[in-house]
């Protein structure tokens, strides 16, 4: 996991197609968040392990076992259970198609993942979409958002401005940590964020 190579020129579509999924498609559990209640919304966005199981075995042709089927069926017939009250009106159905989505996007990418893992750097695959879908969400919100609205917000603003120096020392300390200096200079790395 240490030490491997980013090999970005032949991973980029790898590396982009999970920050999609993985970050941007998934920041939509905000949305969900938004429209219901935090638990109800946690609720249906960890329908995800259900979806995961059932895309492992049409994508990867892994085995679903009688006691696995029993189990998506009752994870399943829980979701819907918890889901109905969209139905009947009682819940924003944009809410429940939000943490739905979400659980969705995120089960495509943990599924994804485990397709190319083999030819990806498994550190690289974490930090890449990351940085990739944190960039993109971050030009967004700055094209989306109104700055009018920011008054009254300019501390919250100046600090996620400072935070901003983390990703090029981040990429720095990877950088370093990948090439093998840390390892034979016999260092651990740590990231200290405490004097912010």
């Amino acid at each position: 996991m240490l030490g491997e190579k980013m090999n970005v020129g032949r991973n980029w579509p790898a590396l982009v197609l999970l920050a999609l999924f993985n970050v941007v498609l998934m920041s939509r559990q905000t949305l969900a968040i938004l429209y219901l209640p935090a638990g109800l919304a946690a609720v249906l966005i960890y329908l995800q392990p259900r979806l995961v199981s059932f895309l492992a075995w049409l994508m990867l042709e892994e085995v679903l076992s009688p006691a696995k089927l029993v189990g998506l069926f009752l994870g399943f017939s829980g979701i819907v259970a918890v889901s109905v009250g969209s139905l009947l009106g009682t819940m924003p159905p944009l809410g429940v198609a939000f943490g739905m989505a979400t659980a969705l996007f995120w089960a495509v990418g943990t599924v994804y993942f485990k397709k190319v893992q083999e030819r990806v750097s498994t550190l690289w695959s974490v930090a890449e979409p990351f940085l990739i879908g944190g960039v993109f969400l971050a030009a967004l919100g700055l094209v989306l958002e109104l700055w009018s609205r920011s008054r009254g917000r300019e501390p919250l603003l100046r600090v996620g401005c400072m935070c901003l120096w983390a990703v090029p020392l981040s990429l720095g300390y990877s950088g370093w940590g990948s090439c093998g200096l840390a390892r034979r200079a016999g260092l651990q790395l740590t990231l200290s964020l405490s004097h912010l």
